[in-house]
């Protein structure tokens, strides 16, 4: 994702702030002048007296009586007007100047001096779009062209990865580039469920058979080969989690103890979320 009229801070631009800028950059930050440089920075800042929700919460630890009239210790987060003090980034910082807040005193962090002249992914989304494009042209879905499209993930024939790569647009170390997952093996098995859903085998250049599995959602430790396939044959898959943190307007949020579970259900249709209906083929295109 790239959105035009943002700053992308070049790392190699970065600088220590230095004390004596606190008076100017407080004053660029009040009158919202500050951009286009960029930051990250500790400051000192009061929040409008009048918000009802605060970008910045005060942690405290707490003992309150749960559901079931048991007390116990937690973490509460309690909405404060007032000063307060956090490491944030330029863009956080003149929110708060935004809601009315104002900013008193900066004490250190790093300064960026120069953005990128466009932002550092459009190129790539660019290209990965026009190959989209291309292979529905082509009806590249019903050929081995190609495997998949998935948000921001494209699964194509080998022959086809010298196109990003004369391009100058995949790297396995270069900032803001695109990374190949899968080394110099191939897919000889896929199974796409939906987006960030799917399982892969995988033919490695040494003739080793590896699995690749995305499940989001779905713990790590608990991802199986059975969970996808009793999904793509129609069947809900059902497993027991742990709960996440709770969070109210009278106890703040409170941390479930270590056996606190909870069961989740993803269902079988899940896939038409994002995605067109089966074609003639059974070809389910993703929705852009």
């Amino acid at each position: 994702m790239s959105v035009l009229d943002s700053e992308y801070p070049k790392a190699e631009s970065g600088r220590p702030f230095l004390p004596e800028e606190n008076k100017e950059f407080v004053k660029l930050f009040n009158e919202q002048k500050f951009r286009p440089r960029t930051g990250i920075l500790k400051v000192w800042f009061e929040y409008s007296t009048n918000m009802f929700f605060q970008p910045i919460q005060a942690k405290d630890k707490i003992t309150f009586t749960n559901k079931e009239g048991i007390k116990e210790t937690g973490t509460k987060i309690r909405f404060r007007n007032g000063f307060c003090h956090e490491v944030l980034i330029s863009v956080d910082i003149q929110e708060i100047v935004k809601a009315s807040g104002r900013i008193i005193r900066i004490l250190d962090g790093i300064v960026y001096e120069k953005n990128f002249k466009t932002p550092p992914y459009r190129d790539y989304i660019l290209i990965l779009r026009d190959l989209r494009n291309k292979y529905k042209r082509e009806d590249g879905f019903h050929k081995p062209e190609i495997y998949d499209t998935d948000t921001d993930s494209l699964y194509i024939s080998s022959s086809n990865w010298d196109t990003l790569n004369e391009s100058g647009l995949v790297s396995e170390n270069d900032y803001c580039k695109g990374k190949n997952d899968y080394g110099d093996g191939g897919i000889i098995y896929g199974l796409y469920l939906a987006p960030k859903v799917k399982y892969n085998i995988i033919l490695t250049s040494d003739g080793i058979l590896k699995e690749k599995k995305t499940f989001k959602g779905y713990s790590n430790d608990k991802i199986a080969v059975e969970d996808y396939i009793q999904l793509a044959s129609g069947h809900d898959v059902t497993n027991e989690f742990k709960k996440p943190w709770e969070k109210s307007f009278t106890n703040g949020v409170v941390i479930p103890k270590d056996d606190d579970k909870q069961m989740k259900v993803f269902r079988s249709y899940l896939t038409l979320v994002k995605r067109k209906a089966p074609g003639d083929v059974g070809s389910m295109i993703s929705i852009i």
